[in-house]
Formats: structure tokens, C-alpha cells, sequence
């Protein structure tokens, strides 16, 4: 069987590039026993997935199924990433890789960032102590939320 693809979403977690596949089954009568390996043949990634239908009845629920690729690092260019099933071309997706830029210096001292990110605030600076504490809880969201989407519990 050739799945629907929903979507394909190529993102990236510190320099490390990812597809997430997302397939649409008009029904609860399939299994995929093989996501596939990630192959690279020049600028083409893909993977070859084995989606099973079940001809006897089963549910008409509509349902989806998501898998997460890693494609690695990737040097600065144009790729493409394809999803297959039994060998067949399903849906594919592109991605433009820039040149990383150079991290820039601190511009900041030390003494700056007093109440910031979870830094020691003196009693006058509660507010800035506050958006210290947002932040910290933000970042902890978005690491949190990144390692989630990388394959572990979310």
C-alpha cells in the first residue's frame, strides 16, 4: 500500500537536521513493520518504508501515523528529502542549508546580567529577578520541548 502524506517537516536541533513524516490511513486496518533507514545518494536523502493494508474490515477511522527521520549534519546546500514506500516515491520535501554564521562576542558584562536567567538579583531588582525567572522557564520549555520532538517522552 502507498500511504497519503500529510506532511513532511524538515527542521533542526543545533546544527542536526530531522524530516518528520506524517501519513493519513482512511482506515485502522494498516501496520508499518519498517520506518526505513535514511540513505543519501548526493543531495538526496531518503527512506524506504514498508506500509502494510489489511484487505479483511477494520474501523473507517481516519487515522495518522508520525515517524521522525535524522538526517544529520548537513554542509551548506540544497537537499531533498524522500519518502518512500515499497520503493515508490510518496511525497518529498526540500531544505536550503545556509552557511552557519559566527557566533557574535558578548557585548555584555557579567555584572549586567544580575537577575537575569536565573542569576543572584539584589533585593532592589525583584522585578528584573521576575524576567530572570521567565525566561529560565522559557528556555527550559523550548530545550524541553525540542528534546520531545527528537523521539523521547513528551
Amino acid at each position: 500500500m502507498v500511504p497519503e502524506v500529510l506532511s513532511i517537516d524538515i527542521f533542526d536541533v543545533s546544527g542536526n537536521y530531522f524530516a518528520e513524516v506524517t501519513l493519513v490511513f482512511r482506515d485502522m486496518g494498516y501496520r508499518i513493520p519498517d520506518w526505513g533507514d535514511v540513505q543519501r545518494t548526493g543531495n538526496v536523502l531518503f527512506a524506504d518504508s514498508k506500509v502494510e493494508d489489511w484487505t479483511g474490515f477494520a474501523p473507517l477511522i481516519i487515522a495518522e501515523e508520525a515517524h521522525i527521520y535524522e538526517l544529520g549534519e548537513l554542509s551548506p546546500g540544497t537537499y531533498t528529502f524522500d519518502f518512500r514506500a515499497w520503493g515508490e516515491s510518496v511525497e518529498n520535501a526540500n531544505v536550503v542549508v545556509q552557511q552557519a554564521e559566527d557566533t557574535p562576542t558578548p557585548t555584555s558584562t557579567p555584572s549586567q546580567w544580575n537577575g537575569r536567567c536565573g542569576g543572584r538579583a539584589s533585593s532592589s531588582s525583584s522585578q528584573d529577578a521576575s524576567a530572570g525567572l521567565a525566561e529560565l522557564t522559557l528556555y527550559a520549555v523550548v530545550l524541553f520541548g525540542a528534546i520531545g520532538i527528537c523521539g523521547f517522552p513528551r
